[in-house]
């Protein structure tokens, strides 16, 4: 299949914003977003990505989304969940580490 992979693309000329990746074929276009970090805070910073993509998905009209999220150290488990966006008929699906208790 042709997928065009874009590294750091930015949204728009005249629009703030970054997407770490964005992927797109001829009919369909994805933005991959991948977050890292360390400790307990973490569940706050991939709540916080969340509401970042929510906002690219507004500012571009792409409707599909995946977030990677990965915390070190963590315990091995890997979670996965889609979240709906206010006001943006589109999904993410969030991929995540667990922190250790």
């Amino acid at each position: 299949p042709d997928i065009d992979a874009q590294i750091d693309s930015r949204l728009a000329p005249d629009k703030p914003g970054r997407l770490d990746l964005l992927l797109s074929n001829t009919a369909e276009r994805l933005i991959v977003e991948v977050k890292l970090g360390r400790g307990r805070d973490f569940p706050n910073r991939l709540r916080e990505a969340v509401n970042q993509v929510s906002n690219y998905m507004n500012l571009s009209g792409i409707r599909q989304a995946i977030l990677f999220g990965y915390v070190t150290p963590n315990n091995g488990k890997v979670f996965r969940q889609e979240k709906v966006p206010e006001g943006v008929d589109g999904r993410i699906v969030v991929i995540s580490t667990e922190a250790p208790e």
